[in-house]
């Protein structure tokens, strides 16, 4: 998949190539953050380096992957071009702030919304990781004393949702 977000501050995806992550002359790309598989046995691993339009890949199943942001957790978040099977859970753990509000939301990429179908779903609330990995992809948690929010991210339709 593919992730962006944007810090109010530091709208990084629009600088690529220009100034940041060159194509071909050598301008660096900088760790603004980094992503390891989740679970006790990678607690002491930092994991790999995240660059401005990261390109995320790697296994599914496990305990999922754990994202850490060098500027604390972003605003907003986009997930794109997914290659997940819906029936082969992928998690995504990222640290927020204890008692964050968040509201997450799957769009379907070509869609004119009818009375029979939606072009957006909203994600409801679940009260744990493991609701989540046996949802449809359209659940979330955030656990109340880490503030550690878990999501499955699956492959929606490109038409409705």
């Amino acid at each position: 998949f593919n992730l962006k977000w944007d810090f109010s501050s530091n709208p990084v995806h629009n600088q690529v190539g220009y100034g940041i992550c060159g194509n071909g002359d050598n301008t660096p790309c900088v760790a603004l953050g980094w992503i390891k598989h989740a679970g006790t046995m990678f607690q002491q691993d930092q994991g790999l380096p995240v660059t401005a339009q990261a390109d995320i890949t790697g296994p599914t199943g496990g305990f999922g992957w754990v994202l850490g942001m060098n500027q604390g957790a972003p605003k907003t978040m986009q997930i794109q071009y997914i290659e997940a099977r819906s029936d082969n859970p992928l998690l995504l753990h990222i640290a927020y702030p204890p008692f964050t509000n968040v509201t997450i939301t799957a769009n379907a990429a070509w869609c004119t919304a009818s009375v029979s179908y939606s072009c957006q779903e909203v994600f409801k609330r679940v009260n744990s990781t493991a609701a989540v990995r046996s949802s449809l992809g359209n659940t979330y948690f955030i656990d109340a004393i880490t503030g550690i929010l878990s999501v499955r991210i699956i492959q929606f339709p490109q038409t409705y949702t």
